[in-house]
């Protein structure tokens, strides 16, 4: 259980019968109170450099058709009705539920082969009291981690302390891949209801690698990541939605690679067992042709060519769903659409 596995990484001393008990159990003992200044070691760096020796990668933005963002922002102003502005979201959970639209709308292009467990999905899972944890695994491979801390996260001291849940759970998240002999970069996304910071973490390596995203031209590392603008002082929302569509497309980027990794590693593990070699291949040569598409369209974008860019996105979606069609998944993982039950005739009757 991945509580065993950082206890034996940390060389935390616990008396046999104790660990029987815990294997035997299932317990979800935590580790909530885990501090950056701790677990810093575990992923190769200096507590004392404030994360600022993490090693860096460049987040990139994987443009989404502006009819797939409107609909992101239209399901936000229904759940504006439900829980208010910014300034009514007293707990992590009204904040969430108010940010879920981008994942439930960036999720459904990838079909039945991204799904969300946001709830526990091992015994033992290393826990996080005041914080919301949602895991995406493609084909039942982990590899994107949504942690949502604490509203507003204050000193550099608690940031680095919620950075360090987020190297928790991608260490999990890597100890339940290696059940299935995978190992694949984890991709995570720590939100404090409205900074997004991502990270990857590199569960191959000794010691583990845990790197953090910024965006081009970023300064501050601590800081580095996607804000959204609070709207509640504007006249309109604007300038919160031209904030909210950056952070949309490099989730979006985030899911795309994510996916592509691990038909990668479905190819390879087809290739020695001699099965669906064929599917698993065109599937990723269809997804690698999208991921280039949608970041060709999105440096169109910033050329300021939006119809050469609009044009390129819808290539790049159409190109997405190829790869999805022809995956090779059993039948009993694709959930059929509600709506293929629905028929106006008969529902008038009901």
């Amino acid at each position: 259980m991945p509580v065993l596995h950082l206890m034996d990484e940390f060389n935390f001393d616990l008396e046999e019968p104790v660990k029987a008990s815990l294997m035997e159990k299932g317990s979800n003992v935590g580790f909530s109170n885990i501090k950056y200044l701790d677990i810093a070691p575990f992923v190769g760096l200096d507590p004392l450099w404030n994360l600022s020796d993490a090693p860096l990668f460049l987040l990139r933005r994987s443009r989404i058709p502006t009819a797939l963002f409107r609909d992101i922002v239209m399901d936000m102003d229904v759940l504006l009705t439900q829980y208010g502005n910014f300034e009514n979201h007293t707990t992590e959970e009204a904040r969430s539920r108010f940010l879920a639209p981008i994942f439930n709308r960036l999720v459904a292009p990838f079909g039945s082969s991204i799904r969300n467990t946001p709830e526990s999905l091992m015994n033992g899972r290393i826990t996080t009291r005041g914080k919301i944890v949602y895991h995406f695994k493609t084909f039942g491979i982990l590899t994107v981690v949504f942690v949502e801390a604490k509203l507003k996260i204050g000193s550099t001291e608690d940031r680095l302390n919620a950075i360090a849940q987020v190297i928790a759970e991608c260490a999990a998240c890597d100890w339940n891949n290696l059940r299935f002999d995978v190992s694949i970069p984890i991709y995570s996304i720590l939100c404090d209801g409205s900074s997004f910071q991502f990270f990857t973490f590199d569960g191959s390596t000794k010691p583990y690698k845990f790197s953090m995203g910024i965006v081009p031209g970023s300064r501050f590392r601590v800081s580095a990541g996607l804000s959204l603008v609070d709207f509640t002082s504007e006249p309109t929302a604007r300038s919160f939605i031209h904030s909210l569509r950056p952070i949309c497309e490099t989730v979006f980027n985030l899911l795309l690679v994510g996916y592509i990794a691990s038909l990668k590693m479905f190819r390879d593990r087809s290739a020695s067992r001699r099965k669906s070699l064929d599917g698993w291949g065109k599937a990723l040569k269809f997804a690698e042709e999208a991921l280039e598409k949608s970041l060709d369209a999105e440096a169109l974008r910033r050329d300021d060519l939006t119809v050469d860019a609009d044009a390129a996105t819808e290539t790049a979606f159409k190109t997405l769903k190829l790869s999805t069609d022809v995956v090779p998944i059993a039948e009993d993982y694709i959930n059929p659409p509600l709506m293929n039950g629905w028929s106006d005739d008969e529902v008038a009757k009901v």
